[in-house]
């Protein structure tokens, strides 16, 4: 990664990799004590930033959605009980009465030769019988219920679990271009608050050099009204320009300590406990080719998020549409019904004087009858299918092509703005550097000499110096839209990014411990 071309933050890149090493061995490897460079700042801002840490949990709520979505449906473990009574069935009471008539006998006899004829005959019997036989009903509670204990499993068709899995898959893609985004913007914005620091000492050290130079004006034009050489208005008008530095020096060093705060603030800490920030501001160099930044746009982070979004969306579109094929229900079950003895009790009365009385049990030749049931469900889509779910993923799939579309029409737009900035800037600053500082340097030196002489006025001294710190003040200015415009460009550019996929979040968990699911 490199942000800034010069000799402060040229190596980025190649360290930055070690940084993430030693940052994720312990969040303590750098500390913002004492005086700093960018690296250690970045790194800082990488294992301390809450920000960080919670696109991180985002990251790990996506890895575990996709532990998630590999699971398959629960069996559905069902109990039904049948045919439980509050009290004691209904019995059966069988009445029988019976008449039973025998018929009687007639024989003619025609034997003995004498004509005699015999005719003997018996009379009809009568049997006459009254019986009543009882048998128990059912028992109370579940002596006779009937048990049926069901398992059903659920069969996903249509391809719902490799969908589902896909889906959560380019989710996590997008939660991991979501961190690296992320990560890219705090590495931004801390190598933008590190140049304010670098800015902020810079005004210290110009205002400081401005009161030196008032106060050595303020004693040159005291010699000379005390020579009687001026009038004693101008050594008045000289102590306004120290008051006026004094008083710009004090804003300076407002000025630093905002920095500063900026600085610790998207580092992650609520204090400036460090010293000064060390690097080099005025080495600076030209833009590279505009088309070939424009080639590397890919590797800017934010159209790679907004590509992984679309990849998002039609997975949710072919998820909807696995969703409008119904699931197969499988259910296989036992019945049990438990079987009871029963008590049978009978009597009987006949003519003939005889009466019986008899009691039995009935009893089975197991305790339960056992069944298998089998089931199969399947809805039928026929007043749902989806459609307005399938509906609404194909609109947000359009939604997210033209979003994704204007990101990268307006992240090309930002780049080459940018770097017409970073061109303008450094055209700048070479011109100030160069031309201008120097040849306010020289006026300014030689007015005071013609002044001590004699041959300028107060008021051309007081111009020729502020004209040597409008200057500088120029530079200072044109090197911070600079590095500004430069931090911006590589950015947009893709520099800030490692040329490798999203790395895995550091686990900035409060454990510690980094659970990625398998």
């Amino acid at each position: 990664m490199m942000f800034v071309r010069n000799t402060w933050s040229a190596g980025i890149a190649g360290t930055l990799c070690m940084l993430f090493a030693i940052a994720a061995d312990s969040q303590e490897s750098f500390s913002l004590t004492g005086d700093v460079t960018l690296a250690q700042c970045i790194a800082h801002a990488l294992t301390h930033s809450p920000r960080m840490e919670a696109f991180a949990a985002d990251v790990r709520a996506a890895e575990a959605a996709q532990l998630q979505a590999k699971a398959r449906p629960n069996p559905y473990l069902s109990l039904e009980v049948e045919d439980v009574r509050w009290q004691g069935g209904p019995g059966t009471t069988t009445t029988s009465s019976s008449f039973d008539r025998t018929p009687g006998s007639l024989s003619i006899d025609t034997s003995g030769g004498q004509g005699n004829t015999s005719i003997t005959g018996t009379r009809p019997a009568r049997a006459i019988a009254y019986g009543r036989a009882h048998e128990d009903g059912p028992h109370s509670g579940f002596a006779e219920s009937d048990f049926t204990l069901r398992i059903s499993q659920v069969v996903e068709l249509g391809g719902k679990r490799a969908k589902r899995i896909a889906l959560a898959d380019r989710e996590h893609a997008a939660a991991a271009w979501d961190y690296e985004r992320a990560r890219a913007d705090l590495c931004a914005e801390v190598a933008q608050a590190f140049t304010g620091v670098l800015v902020a000492q810079r005004r210290i050290e110009l205002s400081q050099e401005a009161v030196r130079l008032a106060q050595e004006t303020q004693r040159a034009v005291d010699a000379r009204v005390d020579a009687g050489k001026v009038s004693p208005i101008e050594a008045d008008k000289a102590r306004i320009p120290v008051a006026q530095a004094n008083t710009e020096a004090d804003s300076a060093r407002e000025g630093l300590e905002a920095a500063r705060a900026q600085l610790a603030g998207v580092c992650g800490e609520s204090a400036t406990a460090f010293g000064d920030a060390v690097g080099n501001l005025d080495e600076l160099s030209e833009p590279a080719d505009l088309n070939r930044m424009l080639d590397a746009i890919e590797k800017n982070p934010d159209p790679a998020r907004w590509t992984a979004e679309m990849d998002v969306k039609d997975a949710t579109i072919e998820s909807e549409r696995a969703k409008a094929k119904p699931d197969l229900t499988l259910t296989l079950g036992v019945r049990i019904t438990p079987l009871a003895s029963r008590h049978e009790r009978d009597w009987s009365f006949n003519s003939d004087g005889v009466f019986s009385a008899n009691r039995s049990n009935i009893d089975p030749d197991r305790d339960f009858d056992t069944r298998l049931v089998f089931e199969v469900g399947l809805p039928l889509p026929i007043f749902d299918r989806n459609k307005g779910n399938i509906g609404q993923a194909e609109a947000l799939a359009t939604k997210s092509r033209a979003l994704a579309k204007d990101a990268q029409l307006r992240t090309r737009a930002d780049l080459t703005k940018a770097f017409h900035e970073v061109s303008s800037a450094y055209v700048s600053a070479q011109r100030i550097s160069t031309e201008i500082m120097p040849a306010a340097k020289e006026a300014f030196e030689r007015t005071q000499i013609g002044y001590r002489e004699g041959k300028f006025t107060y008021t051309d001294l007081v111009d020729a110096e502020r004209t040597l710190f409008d200057a500088r003040r120029d530079y200072l200015d044109a090197v911070r839209a600079y590095h500004d415009a430069n931090i911006a460009l590589e950015r947009l550019s893709g520099g800030s990014v490692p040329e490798s996929a999203p790395a895995t979040p550091i686990d900035l968990s409060p454990s510690g411990d980094n659970h990625e699911p398998k």
